[in-house]
């Protein structure tokens, strides 16, 4: 695996010199087209600065990369513009819309498509287009900005800061040694359908242990049929879609159920960080955000053996469909009511983003950067070659893997739609739950003495698939 991500990530020393000038260039730009001032600062200034409130429900590496962040902006172009920003940190989306109101003290809010609060029609939401420089615009991949649009007329109302991604991390002392006794290797780690295979052959290598963990079921199901052309959540002249098409969604089964009732996959009782620490499986779909939970030791030729040592993967893939990469749906949106206050929010997102500030952010959130001109290893290479001290060794690993998705595969990222929490809700937990089912009862009725094959053979069937897609479909309308 490390060849294929290898090419990319050494031209540093090729292309220094033509970045320099590149980000010479944008900086020039951006300077003369100025920060969404459009010749007003609505009255701020810097003697008589004005304070604006975020409150978020990002996670703790987020929250703290952000922190960081709006100190500096406060300290540099929050002090020329007369613009202070606090940041509150709430438990959860519920918990942070739970405390809003009509007179609560917040300017911008983060939020993901699956909060509630994006949805409430009595919020008054800003139009990112109208308020938005076309250059600052134009540096965002145009993905992220379609996905937090919402509406016929696309009112643009969730503002990409940074992204997670998912990657696939495996411990590679014990698939190394696996790998040794067999014929299998970690290219068949790339792609769902040869993961069973690679289970199966594990599960008996291992008497009984699991190869996988998959994260977040909702997400692998959504994600696949995305990459498959017939997302089960979509939305389509402004309205939301919910597609089950019987063969995507045959697939999805196919390469979950199956090998997680035959104990190839973890089940789902802890969450798949903790469970690979705990070595009860050796490699697990996480989000980038979370790799550096798995230490700082990435794995290398000469300490590959070594305890604690970790490959990291790009997300696999369904063979015979163009590459995806997942990245998450989160966002700010400005919910200030006042003008000079939606200005003053958009000058803070627009330093966030900027091709200056976006890519130390993302490598302090454990994400990837918004802006596309940073989204690329060989900016990252430049930038890093200066900044070693901000990442481990593990962070590095995965932000390049991370950004080799974004140039090698499409970014996918699903969109804003009111039916979205509901219906990511209801497929994890029916297709995780026939699993789980099935998975029990086979081991209940192997202690009375039956054969674990014939077992699996009686439930992985066309017939009780069918059985359970019909009330899958019927669940979603």
């Amino acid at each position: 695996m490390k060849e294929l991500f290898s090419v990319k990530c050494n031209s540093r020393i090729y292309f220094k010199r033509g970045f320099s000038l590149v980000l010479i260039l944008a900086l020039t730009f951006s300077l003369l087209t100025g920060c969404s001032e459009s010749n007003t600062s609505y009255g701020l200034n810097p003697n008589k600065p004005i304070t604006i409130y975020l409150w978020h429900a990002f996670g703790e590496k987020r929250t703290a990369a952000l922190d960081t962040m709006i100190e500096k902006f406060n300290q540099t172009e929050g002090a020329d513009r007369g613009i202070i920003v606090e940041a509150k940190h709430f438990e959860d989306d519920a918990d942070m819309y739970g405390h809003y109101s009509d007179d609560s003290e917040v300017d911008m809010a983060g939020l993901s498509a699956a909060s509630d609060m994006l949805y409430d029609k009595k919020i008054e939401f800003a139009d990112i287009n109208e308020l938005i420089a076309p250059n600052a615009k134009a540096g965002i991949f145009e993905e992220y900005i379609t996905a937090g649009s919402i509406g016929k007329d696309k009112k643009w109302i969730l503002f990409p800061i940074v992204k997670d991604t998912w990657v696939l991390a495996v411990n590679s002392r014990d698939f190394s040694a696996f790998a040794k006794e067999t014929s299998h290797s970690e290219s068949e780690m790339l792609y769902w359908e040869s993961i069973p295979n690679v289970g199966r052959d594990y599960y008996t290598y291992s008497n009984g242990k699991s190869l996988m963990g998959v994260e977040d079921v909702a997400d692998y199901m959504q994600m696949g049929s995305l990459q498959m052309g017939q997302p089960i959540i979509s939305v389509e002249a402004g309205e939301p879609v919910i597609r089950t098409d019987g063969d995507t969604i045959r697939k999805l089964w196919d390469n979950y159920y199956d090998p997680y009732v035959s104990g190839y996959y973890r089940s789902a009782k802890s969450t798949r960080i903790v469970d690979i620490q705990n070595e009860k499986i050796i490699s697990a779909t996480i989000r980038s955000s979370d790799t550096e939970k798995l230490g700082d030791r990435v794995a290398t030729s000469t300490n590959a053996m070594m305890d604690k040592s970790y490959e990291i993967l790009p997300y696999p893939q369904f063979k015979g469909y163009d590459g995806i990469c997942p990245v998450d749906n989160t966002g700010v949106a400005i919910v200030a009511k006042k003008e000079v206050r939606r200005f003053a929010s958009i000058v803070f997102l627009e330093w966030l983003t900027s091709v200056d500030q976006n890519l130390e952010f993302a490598c302090l959130a454990g994400g990837i950067p918004v802006h596309k001109d940073l989204a690329n290893n060989m900016n990252y290479n430049i930038f890093h070659e200066d900044n070693k001290s901000l990442m481990t060794d593990m962070e590095d690993e995965t932000m390049r893997v991370s950004l080799q998705m974004v140039e090698d595969y499409k970014i996918t990222v699903s969109p804003i739609c009111s039916k979205y929490k509901s219906s990511m809700d209801y497929m994890g937990e029916k297709l995780q739950g026939e699993s789980e089912t099935t998975r029990k009862a086979v081991a209940e009725l192997m202690q009375i003495d039956q054969k674990r094959r014939k077992l699996l053979d009686k439930y992985i069937t066309d017939e009780h698939f069918e059985t359970w897609f019909s009330e899958f479909r019927d669940g979603l309308k």
